[in-house]
């Protein structure tokens, strides 16, 4: 997981368009003789929609390449359907797991770069293009190896409240925005 303890965001409207000042920097200072002195150091956090969808990606990534690896469902539905014989009696197959024949699939699964105005952000998830036939024919069958339905979709949420609550420290919160493998994804 990446430092969440960055430098401050600046609360001098110095920050970028990303950055929403929450508490303006204040110093009434000056000669009192009666009254009040405020003072505020400011309080601005860094409202990029890149980090939240950096974080959400990345999550999916994982979460598909391990369900793919163990021979579950990514929805959290249970096991893979079986194989067929023939499948399983592939030379070259490296697992029995539906999904991981030689592991293509779930270590080169990828994340597009992302596309950010700061404001809004996307990016796609994608198969290997070796892989695409294959995932398209697994789609057909009703079997879903891209999804974000059930299990797939709680990781992903579960991302973005983390990030939310980055962004909310008001520190400078680090995000990628290229391309990124699911073998690559990091925790």
């Amino acid at each position: 997981m990446k430092n969440p303890r960055g430098r401050p965001v600046p609360a001098d409207g110095s920050g970028g368009p990303t950055v929403a000042i929450v508490v303006p920097a204040v110093d009434t200072s000056g000669d009192f003789e009666w009254g009040t002195k405020v003072v505020s150091a400011g309080f601005a956090v860094d409202l990029d929609a890149g980090v939240l969808v950096d974080r959400m990606s990345q999550a999916l990534l994982r979460h598909t390449r391990g369900a793919i690896i163990a021979g579950e469902r990514p929805d959290g539905g249970g096991e893979q359907a079986p194989l067929s014989a023939r499948a399983l009696a592939a030379p070259d197959r490296q697992s029995d797991n539906r999904g991981y024949r030689s592991g293509e699939l779930a270590d080169d699964l990828f994340r597009t770069p992302i596309e950010s105005t700061g404001q809004e952000a996307s990016c796609r998830i994608l198969p290997p293009r070796s892989r695409n036939a294959y995932v398209g024919r697994e789609r057909k069958l009703g079997r879903e190896l891209l999804t974000v339905r059930g299990a797939a979709g709680a990781a992903v949420e579960a991302a973005a409240r983390e990030a939310a609550a980055e962004m909310m420290s008001g520190h400078e919160v680090s995000k990628s925005r290229g391309e990124v493998a699911a073998k690559d994804a990091d925790k």
